[in-house]
């Protein structure tokens, strides 16, 4: 009798020493990210179980920072000798990221998780499970890590900005001279249209004369014009970007004679196509830019300002350039 008790007892203290096979979680990755125990705490939360109590799953989880935010890779085995299974996730959140992972375990967990018993207590099964199916793939819509993504848009969105553009002008006036221009742009992924109203300062011009007052003129320029620009490479919206513009600009050539007994005003209409290379810096955390525009245009209509029997004050050359610095702002 002492014998088989002693059998009993020993039998009973080495059934007692073999721990009963459960979930393990294992995480490693930047600060940020959730380690260990607060994973373990979010999948208990999910499953209503502690680990310990769960199929015999092991999760290796390591996260890291990514281009588009954060992404985690999770190793999923059965046991030591089980090939684990693995899945990527990724969020712009660490913390979301987070989230989707415990889910993302939780539903592994619950292919296989123990029934409670009568008492109270769940119960592991004897034979290890396989390793439980990657969880479903996400509903369209929903990227890895769980949120909603945006629907796509039927067109891209329409982007306004403003601009004032100082400018240095060469051709237009029998002078370089000096202008300013009101901008307005609507841009859409690669593509822009802007619109530009551009005054050219009232510039004086005179004749050579051997007499004490020398004939002349005042002359000035008006215009509107309308481009529509690209982007050849690159993205519109890097903090360096270039575009390339083409379109056309209508206005008024305007002067009145000066230094002559009776000076009368004249007018001739501005017509000239326009191209157009044009750099923008972004200024980072606002909705500003710095550009540079350089534009040159041909004038279609070269009408000449005369002085009645004195000589020609000025006639626009065939091509006229302009080089404009400015800031734009953007209503997003």
């Amino acid at each position: 009798m002492r014998m088989r008790w002693l059998t009993a007892t020993c039998a009973a203290s080495a059934l007692a020493s073999t721990a009963a096979p459960a979930a393990e979680l294992a995480a490693r990755g930047p600060a940020e990210c959730p380690d260990a125990d607060e994973l373990s705490f979010r999948v208990e939360r999910h499953i209503g179980v502690e680990l310990g109590a769960a199929a015999p799953l092991r999760f290796d989880v390591t996260f890291q920072r990514a281009e588009a935010g954060y992404a985690a890779q999770i190793d999923v085995s059965a046991g030591a000798g089980a090939a684990p299974q693995r899945r990527t996730l990724t969020a712009p959140d660490c913390s979301k990221l987070g989230d989707a992972v415990s889910v993302a375990a939780a539903l592994a967990l619950g292919v296989a998780a123990p029934e409670p018993s009568d008492d109270g207590a769940s119960e592991v099964a004897s034979a290890p499970p396989p390793v439980a199916p990657a969880p479903p793939a996400p509903a369209p819509g929903t990227d890895d890590a769980g949120a909603q993504a945006p629907s796509p848009e039927p067109g891209a969105r329409w982007v306004p900005r403003l601009s004032l553009w100082m400018i240095g002008d060469a051709g237009s006036l029998p002078s370089p001279g000096l202008g300013a221009a009101l901008g307005a742009e609507l841009a859409s992924g690669r593509f822009a249209l802007r619109a530009l109203g551009t005054i050219l300062f009232e510039q004086q011009t005179e004749l050579a004369s051997l007499g004490a007052t020398a004939p002349g003129a005042k002359l000035e320029l008006l215009t509107a014009g309308l481009l529509g620009c690209t982007v050849p490479s690159g993205s519109p919206t890097e903090q360096l970007s270039v575009s390339v513009c083409a379109g056309l600009e209508l206005g008024r050539l305007a002067g009145i004679g000066t230094g002559v007994p009776e000076p009368r005003r004249g007018s001739a209409l501005w017509v000239a196509p326009l191209v157009q290379v044009a750099g923008f810096w972004a200024v980072p955390d606002t909705a500003l830019r710095v550009g540079v525009l350089l534009t040159g245009g041909a004038p279609l209509n070269r009408d000449e300002f005369a002085l009645t029997g004195i000589g020609t004050v000025h006639r626009p050359p065939s091509l006229v350039g302009r080089l404009s610095l400015g800031l734009d702002v953007a209503f997003d």
